[in-house]
């Protein structure tokens, strides 16, 4: 169980608040002695819009209070729009010029997509900047940085399972090598433990079915990272890489051999959440966010993890994003957003959000949270040491909004039966290429 590190309390207050300067804000509002605070923004109501997930498991519990206390201190209310279908309602948000004062999501990962050089204030400028602890890792390839991102590091997917089940099928601390022992864990808890889903899938939501098949081919390509370039100069076809058929297979094999909850078509993230804080799974494919979920939901459970021997390779994989705060450059409340960010990036706010969410700080004079032991397996043995490979869709940034909307849908259809693995393959290839003739790519 994550313990909350102790951090410690200002001991003095910021005497001025400072107004914004051609669009950068140093406002800190605080008191000065004698006197309240000015609140220049005082009846200013900000939209904040995001994934339900993320709200979920990040912007919820503490977030609400900071939101409360920096309203005493600047006036402006946050108004928090978690939305379910995310990607879709901000793409039509965004064509019709009808876009939240804030919307949060993957940084630098989405910076194309959301047009945010037109759409979004570059932050370069802003007095948080140079507190950054490492900001190279977030700029885009423009050297601009668009979003004000909550976290330094994060996504770390891996198998994060409950020691108790696996220790009553026989496995204490497994490491799996191979896929094939992987499959022998699953087949043990099948057998020894009947009332228990060995491997807890989400398939209603298709973005938790397509991590494994991201993290697979992230593993299996990363010493052909020539393939990439070949794939989007339409030299290579998606099919005719094995390695994408193999994975596929792999991630078909858990339901076809009955390892997986029968109801999967069905089920969402909050589904995996309760079963496994309530016993009934024994594994999930997740991230750090997830774990935190579960243990919010059931904080006496003991979790460990292990990474998937894809290609009967021991490595982790890492995405190529934080999650940031995008300010919309349009809007008439564009300084009130930028004012209300940096109040919220004081260390007053920032080390409370960072240890109750187990998040790992984005400045260096922030506390980051205590690593769950079950992620700090991933990250201290392998993505701190350099044995991790960079996801899959990491290489398709170009083609995010196909993935969302096509390919992780494919997927889908392949483990529920609609379509066979190479007929899937074989469709993906007809999109993408009809998607890079559409853009005027060389090659197709």
């Amino acid at each position: 169980m994550r313990r909350n590190l102790k951090f410690k309390k200002a001991t003095s207050l910021v005497l001025a608040a400072s107004m914004l300067v051609g669009g950068s804000s140093n406002a800190v509002f605080a008191k000065t002695e004698g006197k309240e605070a000015e609140k220049p923004y005082d009846g200013v109501t900000i939209s904040m819009m995001m994934n339900q997930g993320t709200y979920t498991t990040t912007f919820n519990g503490v977030f609400l209070d900071i939101c409360e206390e920096i309203k005493e201190k600047t006036g402006i209310t946050m108004d928090i729009q978690p939305v379910t279908d995310f990607m879709d309602v901000i793409q039509v948000k965004l064509a019709t010029n009808e876009i939240p004062d804030i919307f949060v999501h993957n940084l630098p990962q989405n910076v194309k997509l959301f047009n945010a050089q037109e759409n979004c204030v570059v932050m370069n400028d802003q007095p948080w900047f140079e507190r950054m602890s490492s900001p190279d890792t977030v700029l885009y390839e423009d050297g601009n940085l668009y979003g004000m991102p909550i976290q330094s590091a994060t996504w770390f997917p891996a198998i994060y399972y409950n020691e108790d089940i696996l220790k009553q099928a026989g496995y204490e601390d497994p490491h799996p090598k191979t896929m094939d022992e992987l499959y022998e864990i699953c087949e043990a808890i099948k057998t020894k433990c009947p009332d228990v889903t060995p491997l807890y899938m989400m398939d209603n939501d298709t973005t938790k079915t397509q991590i494994f098949m991201t993290m697979g081919l992230g593993v299996a390509l990363d010493d052909q990272k020539e393939v990439y370039d070949k794939l989007q100069s339409g030299e290579l076809k998606f099919s005719d890489v094995p390695e994408t058929k193999e994975i596929m297979e792999d991630l078909k094999k858990f339901y076809d051999l009955g390892y997986v909850n029968p109801d999967h078509m069905s089920t969402r993230v909050d589904d995996g959440v309760l079963n496994m804080a309530g016993g009934t799974a024994a594994m999930m494919i997740a991230d750090e966010w997830t774990l935190q979920d579960i243990i919010n939901q059931n904080p006496d459970l003991n979790v460990g993890s292990f990474v998937i021997p894809f290609e009967d390779k021991d490595m982790a994989v890492m995405g190529n994003f934080v999650v940031a705060m995008y300010v919309n450059k349009n809007g008439e409340n564009k300084d009130a957003c930028l004012a209300w960010i940096n109040e919220f990036t004081q260390p007053e706010y920032m080390n409370r959000f960072n240890i109750e969410t187990g998040t790992l700080a984005t400045f260096k004079d922030c506390e980051s949270a205590e690593l769950h032991p079950a992620v700090a397996h991933i990250y201290e043995d392998y993505v701190r040491k350099g044995n991790a490979a960079l996801e899959f869709n990491a290489y398709l940034d170009d083609q995010k909004a196909l993935l969302d909307s096509y390919l992780f849908f494919l997927y889908a259809d392949v483990i529920s039966g609609q379509t066979t693995v190479d007929e899937m393959w074989q469709r993906w290839d007809d999109k993408f290429a009809e998607f890079q003739k559409q853009n005027g790519v060389p090659g197709f």
